[in-house]
């Protein structure tokens, strides 16, 4: 499984464009051969793999590190990327989601609340990902990962913020049913 799934992040790295332009100079990268494999390549493409695997277990989303990997590391354009990762995306959902279960961990009470929105909102993100130009595509993801980090960086303080809205709403709800 794991063998297949490098193949094919290996063949899809394959059509990526031949340079990239990182602080101001240009690197060329030699397309990944399938016959003639590079074990550092292999070992970077599992690498990568790994970490997402990592993120995606603990319910993250392997996706902030597998897209920036192939994308930036490997050439792959933002759009294949982006399939590559719905594909490697499937089994490590299955897998995270029997530990969870197992352990305990969801709460099936409303569950359907978030899985049928979520469902159709990522066919309509589907298609206009197939739509947008890669390059716009490539922006939105890393104004994505921008908030995301600024959001993980604060989250102490946003969390600490929103328990003392509540706490005040409680307050001022617990003040209402005493009158």
């Amino acid at each position: 499984m794991t063998d297949c799934l490098i193949t094919v992040m290996l063949s899809v790295s394959e059509t990526s464009p031949g340079r990239v332009v990182s602080r101001g100079a240009d690197i060329k990268r030699k397309k990944i051969n399938l016959k003639g494999r590079s074990m550092l390549k292999i070992i970077l493409l599992v690498v990568a793999g790994v970490a997402s695997g990592v993120l995606g277990g603990m319910g993250m989303g392997g996706g902030t590190v597998l897209i920036p990997v192939l994308t930036i590391l490997f050439g792959v354009k933002q759009k294949v990327a982006q399939a590559v990762n719905l594909v490697a995306f499937a089994p490590m959902a299955i897998v995270s989601l029997i530990v969870h279960i197992k352990n305990k961990r969801v709460e099936k009470e409303g569950l359907l609340w978030i899985i049928i929105p979520a469902c159709l909102v990522s066919l309509g993100g589907s298609f206009a990902a197939a739509k947008i130009d890669g390059k716009i595509l490539s922006r939105i993801f890393g104004g994505f990962l921008l908030a995301l980090s600024i959001f993980q960086f604060f989250s102490r303080e946003i969390e600490q913020y929103f328990d003392k809205k509540r706490e005040k709403t409680e307050k001022t709800a617990a003040k209402c049913t005493k009158t």
